[in-house]
């Protein structure tokens, strides 16, 4: 068991607290074909999804999205995540054998470069797991990616889970209630994360710093829990450095409030209002 890792989790042991959103998150694998995991940075999305679908012993492709963070991303950008996701899965290579690709450095690259590419790999994966980490990032695609997924849930077979921490643009790149969206009145369970209360974000402090062996003050975690309000993410990465010897919060609250500004700017620019 290990609270203090930088990495997202993938077991439940690792995987603090949240007990109901991971047990709503695998029992709506087997129930719902749409999963919508919302929550904003830090809150443990994608360490929640990876749980769950181990936990679930499903197959699944993991898309991370944030590599199309680009007003001009391309559909030759979105399939290389693709291929870079299927090449790391021996089930997954051995389903689009039917599909044109040759490999470099041990990297599965298809041959033709278009959307019937897409729609070949996705019927053959059945009915497997893709889960686009980040979607909000696809309303970039120079590709309408909405009717592709409407189009995924009318006539294949594989399951869809979409997570996004910017939540307004999420909503707007799902458009669920929209009647002229492709994914208007699509049957979807949405799951909410919320940061820990301040009992739970102690908990999981003391835990974590007893996993470490390290012995620490009720006034520091009570200092650590007022300036990381509850966000798992920074708690996680203050645990880690203070049981390496990083004592310093100021660092991380640096970084946790260039990550807010940085944010900001993104969504403005995404609206066309980001200043030079």
């Amino acid at each position: 068991m290990a609270y203090f890792t930088l990495e997202p989790k993938r077991r439940r042991e690792d995987f603090y607290d949240m007990e109901d959103e991971l047990n709503d998150f695998v029992s709506s694998l087997s129930k719902f074909r749409f999963i919508v995991v919302r929550g904003l940075r830090r809150y443990g999305k994608t360490s929640l999804i990876l749980t769950g679908l181990n936990a679930a012993d499903v197959k699944y492709l993991f898309l991370d999205c944030r590599l199309l963070r680009s007003a001009t991303s391309s559909f030759d950008s979105f399939l290389s995540i693709i291929e870079a996701e299927v090449s790391k899965k021996s089930w997954a290579r051995r389903l689009i054998r039917n599909i044109d690709y040759f490999e470099v450095g041990g990297v599965i690259k298809f041959k033709f470069r278009r959307p019937d590419v897409l729609l070949g790999i996705f019927e053959n994966l059945g009915d497997a797991v893709v889960v686009f980490d980040e979607a909000q990032e696809l309303r970039n695609l120079k590709f309408k990616i909405d009717g592709f997924l409407a189009y995924a849930l009318d006539h294949l077979g594989i399951r869809i889970v979409v997570s996004g921490s910017e939540v307004g643009l999420l909503h707007k790149f799902l458009r669920f209630e929209d009647p002229e969206a492709p994914l208007y009145g699509r049957p979807h369970k949405t799951i909410e994360l919320r940061p820990l209360t301040r009992e739970a974000a102690l908990d999981f402090l003391r835990r974590g710093f007893e996993q470490e062996g390290v012995d620490v003050s009720d006034d520091l975690l009570d200092e650590a829990v007022k300036n990381f309000n509850g966000v798992i993410g920074w708690l996680t990465y203050f645990g880690y450095n203070y049981a390496r010897g990083l004592r310093s919060m100021d660092p991380i609250i640096d970084a946790a409030i260039n990550m807010v500004l940085a944010e900001v700017k993104h969504f403005l620019e995404t609206r066309g209002l980001g200043g030079s």
